[in-house]
């Protein structure tokens, strides 16, 4: 992380979004769109883009802009970044570092690395979330990334039988509510979304609960996913630290349960080879785990890793 003041961090990525608008390539694509309106809002999820997304990007092709899809994006981006989101970031509720990651983030659409560009490709999941960022509806936080959501209605039909009381009592009384939860993702594009790293994780979820403090609409965090499997540790021992993270906030007064079997398109067939042949010769299924924690035993848990 850079050591320049917010006031500088922001000068310089309007000066790097500004170089890039201003480069052949993306003027070239200017002179097609102009100044298209709410595409990149439209973008939630990966998946088939706007239509008017892709009627833009057979225009540009037709112009011979090379990498026609990329440059649509970075352009549509980058217009968004210094019409509406810049000039927001400082004064967002989210601690200083945060605001640096999206600073970084919006300096990677203005110079993206080479071996980083199928981010801003058509219908990923990379570039629906940076869609998102530059909306200011997603948040970095160093190796997860974080937005609000909440407990949907239907996971109370996939919680054990014998839990659905416990976890209601939960989530409507300790909770408050089914939302706003503050809910972690991984960052897409990161050198730890690959080697996924403990003390990355905590530093992340301290400025989670940072962001809690400064937020107190928000009543809390849950975490959910195959990465929260209780026999994850069988698969992948060097993971075995994410069940202990998650046993330090139960003692504080989070609530822990499964959702049943995780789907093989979530993720965990990807990376760790010992995870994925104890899996596919039948001797490792992961469950979809979820951690729901009261924003009080966020902001503890926080302030005890402050002091270790």
């Amino acid at each position: 992380m850079t050591d320049l003041p917010i006031a500088g961090m922001a000068e310089q990525t309007r000066e790097r979004c500004q170089v890039a608008l201003d480069s052949d390539l993306l003027r070239a694509v200017a002179r097609v769109a102009g100044n298209p309106a709410g595409l990149v809002e439209q973008v939630k999820h990966s998946g088939p883009l706007p239509p008017a997304w892709l009627a833009l990007t057979k225009a540009v092709e037709a112009e011979g802009v090379s990498d026609a899809s990329l440059q649509v994006a970075r352009y549509l981006l980058l217009t968004r970044i210094l019409g509406w989101s810049l000039d927001r970031v400082a004064a967002l509720p989210v601690p200083q570092d945060v605001q640096h990651f999206l600073y970084d983030e919006f300096r990677f659409i203005a110079e993206p690395d080479r071996n980083s560009l199928d981010c801003l490709a058509p219908g990923s999941y990379a570039l629906a979330m940076l869609c998102r960022e530059v909306c200011l509806q997603r948040f970095p936080t160093g190796q997860l990334h974080v937005e609000e959501s909440g407990f949907p209605r239907s996971w109370f039909l996939r919680v054990p039988r014998r839990e659905v009381m416990s976890v209601a009592w939960h989530v409507f009384v300790h909770m408050g509510g089914r939302a706003p939860y503050y809910v972690p993702h991984n960052a897409p594009r990161k050198e730890f979304s690959v080697v996924f790293l403990e003390k990355e994780q905590r530093r992340s979820m301290v400025r989670i609960a940072h962001m809690l403090e400064l937020n107190p609409h928000v009543r809390g965090f849950m975490g959910q996913g195959w990465l929260h499997s209780p026999n994850l540790g069988e698969a992948s021992p060097h993971l075995k630290w994410m069940m202990e993270i998650n046993r330090e906030l139960m003692k504080l007064g989070a609530a822990y349960t499964t959702l049943g079997p995780s789907d093989e398109g979530n993720g965990y067939l990807v990376g760790d080879k010992r995870r994925v042949a104890l899996y596919r010769a039948g001797q490792w299924k992961p469950l979809d785990g979820v951690l729901i924690a009261p924003r009080h035993a966020m902001i503890e848990w926080a302030r005890m890793q402050n002091r270790v």
